[in-house]
């Protein structure tokens, strides 16, 4: 149940290119980013 949750959350902080791979990694925190926030949150 927690899946979901935590998949959202480390997805929104992933470049797109990272997101949408076939065998995405999901704790390379080395490429997260706020810029998704912040992008969302200027425009």
């Amino acid at each position: 149940m927690m899946i979901p949750l935590v998949w959202m959350i480390s997805a929104s902080m992933m470049p797109l290119s990272e997101v949408i791979k076939v065998l995405p990694v999901w704790f390379d925190i080395s490429k997260w980013s706020l810029d998704n926030y912040y992008e969302t949150l200027v425009n």
